[in-house]
């Protein structure tokens, strides 16, 4: 996207999944699908069971939000991939808002749940 775009192109990327350590942790960053944007990822640490979701995760009770560059008709199916990929994540947090756990994904499949 940066370059078709005709922006700087980050020096580290990947399509899908990347794996860092940082000390003795590891952090898991997948792309799942597009949803608040077309390249949304979260971010995941196994020792911790705890993902951040960023804007494509939503805290309960939250509405919609900014939809410029959102992919309304994936949104659910994306965070579906997401409770498939990772269903020991206890700990939720959203890009704005309380933290949670698994509610926070069942919630926002329901906001954007295409009827």
């Amino acid at each position: 996207m940066a370059q078709k775009d005709s922006v700087t192109v980050p020096q580290i990327s990947f399509n899908e999944k990347l794996s860092l350590r940082i000390g003795k942790k590891e952090i898991v960053n997948q792309y799942l699908g597009e949803a608040h944007t077309k390249d949304n990822i979260i971010s995941f640490i196994p020792s911790e069971n705890t993902m951040f979701g960023g804007c494509m995760v939503k805290e309960i009770n939250a509405g919609k939000g900014f939809l410029g560059d959102a992919n309304e008709k994936e949104w659910s199916n994306t965070i579906r991939n997401i409770k498939k990929a990772f269903p020991t994540a206890q700990f939720i947090v959203p890009g704005h808002g309380k933290p949670g756990g698994q509610e926070l994904l069942d919630y926002t499949i329901g906001l954007f749940e295409v009827k």
